[in-house]
């Protein structure tokens, strides 16, 4: 029931609506400069078997989509127009992505377009766009790489990164290529290559990567901002665990070098542009931006929410942004709890230090 969207039926209209109104308060409270965190999409693209200068181009892409994002335009080139035919680019897809990232998988009516402008305006429809244009350009070359070049036999890392896209058995060789000597893009064989790959790097949410009971309606606000973590850790540290078994460690170090410091950037560009004294992970020198960056980065996986939690306020962040909103109130200075509740109360709370 939780695979085919069925669990929880039985949820009355006005709890749905309830849950949706607070989750969608909570995305405008919180969710404002979530595009910052996201520049570590990029990083995917290195543990999925990409280069760094593919990181680059994706980081490059991404800031120009942003801005012609902002102008209602899009981009229109022709890796653009190559991940729309091969579908792994288009708006619903996109918004549905975030959606379910970020807890609005349930949401309905006024409530779901209120959050899917929110991720318009904020940058994150955009960026996300950009992400996909670029490893579906990158997945395009690799797969042409089997066709052209081969895999080791040998080498099991391999095997195993050829078998994830074409399954085992499959000859490179017989990889379909087009007239124009790029992929068959009617191949459904290559379709749901470049797809595979495109979801390996970037991330998509969907059922099969949370547990069943965040699948029920009824529990929506306490599996809000959760979605992130369970796909991080089912799809880019499961590939780099999974790869490391097999003797390539290449996917585990991308991911413990590149997170890290590129969170730590983004974060650091954010602070810098907010009005207000800055956190306190920025004046402890080295050793506090390192640990800032690796409790941000989240390489623990689902552990790291309960380290996290308990490391902070004794386990009431697991409760998701909604409740832990509510207990730390009466807790908390007044006038910012005040200016925190507002829409975009992340900047306002920030402004008030």
């Amino acid at each position: 029931m939780a695979m085919e969207g069925t669990l929880g039926a039985d949820i009355s209209d006005n709890v749905r609506a309830l849950n949706s109104w607070m989750v969608t308060y909570q995305n405008f409270r919180l969710l404002s400069t979530t595009l910052f965190i996201s520049f570590a999409d990029v990083v995917g693209l290195v543990v999925n078997g990409g280069e760094l200068g593919d990181a680059w181009e994706a980081f490059t892409t991404g800031v120009k989509e942003v801005k012609l994002g902002w102008s209602n335009k899009k981009s229109d080139d022709t890796k653009a127009k190559r991940a729309e035919m091969w579908g792994t680019v288009d708006a619903g897809s996109m918004m549905d992505a975030l959606g379910q990232t970020y807890g609005s998988v349930f949401l309905t009516g006024t409530a779901r377009r209120m959050s899917d402008s929110l991720f318009k305006w904020n940058g994150m429809e955009a960026w996300n766009r950009a992400m996909r244009i670029t490893a579906t350009s990158v997945a395009e070359r690799v797969i042409k790489q089997y066709h052209s070049e081969g895999f080791d036999a040998a080498d099991p890392a391999a095997v195993a990164r050829f078998e994830e896209l074409f399954g085992k058995g499959f000859d490179p060789k017989a990889i379909k290529m087009g007239a124009d000597g790029g992929l068959d893009m009617n191949d459904p064989k290559n379709q749901a290559a470049v797809s595979k790959w495109v979801n390996g790097a970037i991330l998509r949410p969907n059922a099969a990567q949370r547990t069943i009971w965040g699948s029920d309606p009824h529990y929506q606000i306490l599996w809000h901002m959760k979605q992130f973590t369970y796909t991080f850790q089912n799809v880019i540290l499961a590939k780099a665990v999974g790869q490391a078994k097999l003797g390539n460690y290449r996917p585990a170090l991308a991911a413990m070098a590149g997170y890290v410091p590129v969170i730590i950037a983004a974060d650091a560009i954010k602070e810098l542009l907010i009005p207000g004294d800055e956190p306190g992970w920025m004046k402890s020198g080295l050793a506090g931006m390192l640990q800032h960056g690796v409790d941000r980065a989240g390489l623990l996986g689902i552990g790291q929410m309960g380290y996290d939690a308990f490391a902070t306020d004794f386990g009431v962040g697991l409760t998701g942004p909604a409740v832990s909103q509510v207990l730390h109130a009466p807790f908390d200075d007044p006038s910012r709890t005040a200016l925190r509740a507002l829409p975009f109360g992340n900047l306002a709370g920030r402004m008030a230090n």
